[in-house]
Formats: C-alpha cells, structure tokens, sequence
C-alpha cells in the first residue's frame, strides 16, 4: 500500500476506533445501570426482609411483656390492677401533729380585721373579707367554713389517717373534727355527690423509684425489692365557698381548686415528717395562686387526740 493511501486510510480507522469505543462505552454504561437496577433491587428486597424480621421480633417482644406473669401465656386474662393500698411507697397511716413553723401570728392567732397578709386577695376578695362578721357567722352556725378542705391542714391540728377501703384514704382531724376522704379510685356516685367543704378529692400515686427485685433499678432474679418513693399528687374539686382566715378572708366555691403534693420523709433519727405542699386557684377571690405547705410530725400513738368542735373564736 503507497504511503497516500496509508494516510487516506487512517482517518476512518480512526473514527471507526472512535466510533467502537463509544459503542463499547455506551454498552459498559449500560451494563453498569442494569447491575445497579438489580442490586437496588436485591437491596430493597433485604430492607424488607429485615424489617418484616424486625417487626416480627417486636412483635414477639410486645407480646411477651403483655402475657409475663399472666398464667396461660398470650390471651390469657390480666389479673386485677393492684390498689392503692398495695401500690403505697410509704404508709402514712397513724396519728400526726401540726409543726407551726411558718406564718404562725396567722395559725396560732386569730388575725384581726383587714389583716390579710401573705393572701394574693384580689379587689372582690378584700371587699367581701371587709364586711365579715364572726359573731353572726358562728349565731348562723357557720363557723365550719373556716375548716373547708382548702385551709384545714394549715390549722394548728392533729391528724389520723387510715385507710377507709383499699381505694381511698381517710384523713380525720381533732381541730373543727373533719374527715377528708383521698378517692384513688372515685366511682360516678361519688362525681355526683352536691359541693361540699370538703369536695372531692381525686389522688394518685406518683412513683419516681423502681421498686422491683434486685434492687432499684433491677438486678439478678431473686434478689431482695428496692427501695420505692414516690407522693400523692391530689386535687380538689366541688367545693362549698369559705374561709381562708377565722377573720373572713374568702375563696369561691365551683372556681376553686386545690392540687397537693403529700410527701412523707425519714429524718436520720428516725423522725417522720409529712409535708402537704399545697396550690390553691380562686380567679375570684385570688389574684394568684396562694401556695402553702403543712408540715406535720408522726406521734406515736393517739394519746394526744383531743377532738374540738369548729370555732371562729380560737
């Protein structure tokens, strides 16, 4: 071959190299997305597999946290919900005594009139505590109204608590000789009981330790139960209007509520303490939230119980 057609030659080998490497670039592309296609696929079909797995071994762990303890296994009837008796973090049952360690001109003493001191008493308020009268009010035999719910653990008092069922706690005071009933479980007759001085009160058990075998937070099967705390968190409803103070300082009936947080403490020699930390809304007779907190000391008998009727007088 001459050297011209040599020459002439080698532009179409070139475009024909040229034109099979783009063939063979296109096919290796091609080859490439068709392997990415089925691997996506493979990978979309092991994502399924697995979460179907996943669900499986969730759904057989739900289901062994809901059938653990019950006899029978799965399906098998739960047994009753443990009362509030049973599920009591401590027991606040026997005879106690007020500790006057705060405000005590006001708890001790009768205040007298227009002193109202530490009550956000709104405008309403003030002027229905300007116009109260303690003679006519005990003539009308309404002195009990300074032993309402709201106020009765701020008197100077004693308490004993027991339990009246194992759904309900009974609180019995000697000062004004009061009973608070703390419903854990209140039925609909008790709902549609009229307002009272004492309302309904609804409480719970707030537990904030685990108190399972091995310890607090668990341990090896067998092991001794852990400590448990926790408070009563209860509020009160469905009140009949009263006094905050034996000198007329008011709260409302229906807008009033009452939220309190019973807690019970061990001091290192052994002494116990209850303390009932209490919020109270009136938008009535109360600008703001009036927030106290009782504090009583575990007597070890009842010897001291000294029942008095309601007074305005002391």
């Amino acid at each position: 071959m001459s050297a011209r057609a040599r020459r002439d030659r080698a532009p179409a080998l070139g475009a024909v190299g040229r034109s099979a490497a783009r063939g063979a670039g296109l096919a290796l592309a091609l080859a490439g997305l068709l392997a990415g296609a089925a691997l996506g696929v493979e990978v979309a079909q092991a994502q399924a597999q697995a979460q179907a797995q996943g669900q499986g071994r969730a759904g057989g762990a739900r289901g062994a946290r809901g059938t653990a303890g019950r006899p029978g296994g799965f399906g098998a009837p739960a047994g009753p919900a443990p009362t509030a008796r049973a599920q009591a973090p401590f027991d606040s049952t026997g005879y106690w005594v007020s500790l006057i360690t705060e405000a005590w001109r006001f708890r001790m003493v009768v205040p007298g009139p227009g002193d109202y001191d530490e009550i956000p008493l709104s405008l309403a308020g003030k002027e229905l505590a300007d116009t109260f009268n303690a003679a006519a009010e005990e003539a009308k035999g309404e002195a009990c109204k300074a032993y309402g719910a709201p106020v009765l653990l701020w008197l100077p008092t004693r308490l004993h608590i027991s339990w009246a069922d194992d759904n309900t706690l009974r609180v019995d005071t000697d000062a004004g000789m009061q009973t608070r009933l703390l419903r854990f479980e209140p039925t609909a007759e008790d709902r549609m009981q009229p307002a009272s001085l004492q309302g309904l009160t609804t409480a719970e058990w707030v537990i904030h330790g685990a108190g399972g075998p091995g310890g607090r937070r668990g341990g090896p099967p067998g092991g001794p139960p852990g400590p448990r705390f926790g408070y009563i968190k209860a509020t009160t409803t469905d009140l009949l209007p009263g006094y905050l103070r034996k000198n007329g300082v008011p709260y409302g009936g229906k807008t009033t509520s009452m939220t309190e947080y019973w807690e019970q403490h061990t001091a290192p020699g052994g002494a116990q303490w209850l303390i009932v930390t209490t919020r109270l809304t009136d938008p009535v007779y109360l600008a703001d939230p009036y927030v106290f907190s009782p504090t009583f000391r575990k007597e070890p008998d009842g010897a001291r119980w000294n029942p008095q009727p309601c007074s305005l007088r002391w």
